[in-house]
């Protein structure tokens, strides 16, 4: 009987081990498609400032070109940040947890 239920627990704890896993894994990818995102908006907006400084015709096609192609990356990367956090209802939990003006309804 007792070589079953240590069986039964180290069973347990490989589970638990590798739930934890998973979701630390989530949250590493969570974290490098979050930052990913915010040098991409960064790069919008730096982009955005040089054009506003009216640069030449060709200088001004070449940003916009530039913008275009982040544009693009930053729809990618969000999406994919969707698709973390929608497979993962730990973190869609604590997302909407941190949201203003949170409750829990019943």
């Amino acid at each position: 009987m007792e070589y079953f239920d240590t069986r039964i627990l180290g069973r347990y704890s490989y589970e638990c081990r590798r739930d934890r896993c998973r979701k630390e894994e989530s949250r590493y990818k969570l974290d490098e498609l979050t930052n990913r995102r915010c040098q991409i908006v960064k790069s919008i907006m730096e982009e955005k400032s040089r054009l506003e400084k009216e640069p030449s015709d060709d200088i001004a096609e070449s940003i916009r070109k530039h913008m275009r192609y982040l544009d693009e990356e930053q729809e990618d990367i969000e999406a994919r940040i969707s698709e973390v956090v929608g497979n993962n209802a730990s973190i869609e939990d604590k997302i909407l947890r941190s949201g203003k003006g949170y409750r829990d309804v019943d």
